[in-house]
């Protein structure tokens, strides 16, 4: 009996995501860089799929930046930045990402699934929002109170950011999110985004104690 060989995709990331030139500084490569990159690799097989990570710690991973990744709420894979120790006993003096996707439980929940969308000839209106939250609060909880709140021209959700520092009070957190919101059959007005930006911001702060940061 040959032995069992799972295949896995693995992803690591580390150093300079971009270089300095006239038009903005240089940075790392982040935790959401990772997370974009994976997510992108789902949604060229999986049409609209419902991608979480649910916070978990892995010992190989720093506390409080890894996760389990969900696809329609089945774990198929994992992602964080790698623990320092880690890093340290390999001689590498920068931050390093890893992400790995079970491609045996990732083909086996495409199959029937993969269909075609007609790309909407209507351009797409994109709104950052920045909330305040404690540091309890989670990302998926978040998320969660969104697309309660969202109406159906929302199309999609992305986290880009997460700040703790002198900017936020102590226990809390800042975490900004990029909102798309686009109609398939006619151009959007700006005054419906705007009516449903506000019904999420309300409902955040109703549910979950959020405020805007300023």
């Amino acid at each position: 009996q040959l032995p069992d060989e799972p295949q896995k995709l693995g992803i690591l990331l580390s150093g300079k995501a971009s270089q300095k030139t006239w038009t903005g500084e240089e940075r790392n490569f982040d935790f959401f860089d990772l997370k974009g990159i994976v997510e992108s690799i789902i949604r060229i097989f999986y049409v609209r799929p419902e991608i979480k990570i649910a916070e978990k710690e892995y010992k190989f991973f720093h506390p409080m930046i890894s996760g389990d990744l969900l696809i329609n709420n089945i774990k198929t894979g994992i992602l964080g930045k790698v623990h320092s120790l880690i890093i340290e006993n390999m001689q590498i003096d920068q931050d390093t990402y890893y992400g790995e996707i079970d491609l045996d439980i990732f083909n086996k929940n495409i199959a029937g699934l993969k269909t075609y969308e007609k790309i909407s000839a209507f351009p797409a209106i994109d709104i950052d929002l920045a909330i305040v939250v404690d540091e309890s609060v989670k990302n998926d909880d978040i998320i969660e109170e969104i697309k309660k709140s969202g109406p159906d021209i929302l199309k999609s959700i992305r986290i880009f950011d997460i700040y703790r520092g002198e900017q936020v009070e102590q226990g809390k957190k800042s975490i900004a999110y990029s909102l798309s919101f686009r109609e398939d059959n006619r151009t959007l007005k700006d005054t419906e985004v705007e009516i449903a930006i506000n019904r999420i911001v309300k409902n955040l702060e109703n549910k979950l104690n959020a405020r805007l940061r300023t």
